[in-house]
């Protein structure tokens, strides 16, 4: 196998083999998510690698982390496998979450990464917003959103495809701003999702078939830090107002995917405020690794499926609706778990005994 470059390792006759590999650890990750066939379309674990393979292909060697080439050159193929997994598992959710769930969202993602990366910018972001200005200053308040904002056309007029283009992205939120302070009289930080309505707005088009437009692979994330808190919450939009419709099936679902064990430890955990001592003397466990271990399981399971759902996942997180979601869950689990208890305590024998 030729591991002399990335380039001639695609090309090589062995590296399907080590796809394969990669792939049967993506099968046993994704599992968890119970996702549906239109959301995850392979039919086995050759028909995943040859995905993986074309996702590669389009990769140059010096767009990849570096620990993955040292890998590669050492051929440590157990964890090359497992590391190329995780790169291509991110990148199936994410652009399950953003494109394939919500355009919506995948707009705020695009336009997040534009300005974050734009120079002139200043950006702060945080888990619950983020905000621009083309001015400086921190100490500064946020610019509330203004509704029926009339403009001249001719400053818009260009393809949607080429609004996403990071140059024209960058152009556009100079112009929103230079037109809000225009018209509220205040200097300070924009909200990006008033930026990304407004592009809506502007470009119905790019909320209709935004999955179709090009995004660039390798944005990085803005930088954190601290931000302003935007003002007062006017209450749930239509479009929050439809997240929380869709929570209990969602919950359902998550739940449904898990066993019994982990389902009871999330209970005891977040649901009764138990300790692991209690909690392994509640499930027939020998000491507190027991709970741990199963705990730790479904708090990564829990993580992975809200990967894929607008405001459940890290990116765009909102605290509302995951607290929502989590109180959803537990209830769930809950029942589930003194369900199975009464079933067990009438023929005497422990429920989670090992």
């Amino acid at each position: 196998m030729d591991t002399s470059s990335w380039e001639a390792w695609i090309d090589s006759p062995g590296c399907f083999a080590v796809l394969e590999r990669c792939a049967a650890t993506v099968s046993r990750k994704i599992k968890a998510l119970n996702l549906s066939s239109r959301q995850w379309p392979y039919e086995d674990n050759r028909e995943l690698a040859a995905e993986i393979w074309a996702f590669l292909k389009e990769k140059k060697e010096c767009s990849l982390p570096p620990d993955l080439l040292r890998l590669l050159q050492d051929a440590d193929w157990s964890r090359f496998a497992g590391y190329l997994g995780t790169l291509f598992l991110n990148h199936a959710l994410d652009r399950l979450r953003t494109r394939e769930m919500s355009p919506w969202h995948a707009l705020y993602r695009r336009v997040r990464q534009a300005l974050s990366n734009a120079d002139g910018i200043h950006y702060k972001a945080g888990r619950g917003a983020a905000f621009y200005s083309w001015e400086s200053g921190d100490e500064r308040p946020v610019i509330p959103p203004i509704h029926d904002l009339s403009m001249d056309e001719t400053d818009w007029a260009m393809d949607p495809a080429d609004a996403v283009k990071q140059a024209n992205l960058a152009a556009l939120s100079k112009s929103f701003e230079r037109l809000l302070v225009e018209r509220t009289g205040i200097h300070g930080w924009v909200p990006v999702r008033s930026f990304v309505s407004f592009l809506g707005e502007l470009f119905p088009a790019l909320l209709e078939s935004y999955r179709e437009v090009p995004l660039p692979d390798g944005d990085a994330p803005g930088p954190g830090g601290p931000y302003l808190a935007p003002p007062s919450d006017p209450g749930p939009t239509a479009e929050e107002a439809a997240a929380l419709a869709e929570l209990a099936p969602l919950a359902q679902r998550f739940v449904k995917a898990i066993d019994d064990r982990k389902r009871a430890v999330l209970h005891l955990k977040y649901g009764m405020d138990l300790s692991l001592e209690e909690m392994a003397r509640r499930l027939g466990y020998k000491g507190p690794s027991g709970p741990l271990y199963q705990l730790n399981l479904a708090e990564d399971a829990l993580r992975g499926f809200c990967s894929l759902w607008p405001g459940l996942s890290p990116e765009d997180l909102d605290e509302h609706l995951f607290g929502e979601f989590v109180a959803r869950v537990l209830e769930l689990c809950k029942s589930a778990f003194e369900g199975r208890s009464d079933s067990m305590k009438e023929d005497e024998t422990e429920p989670f005994d090992e």
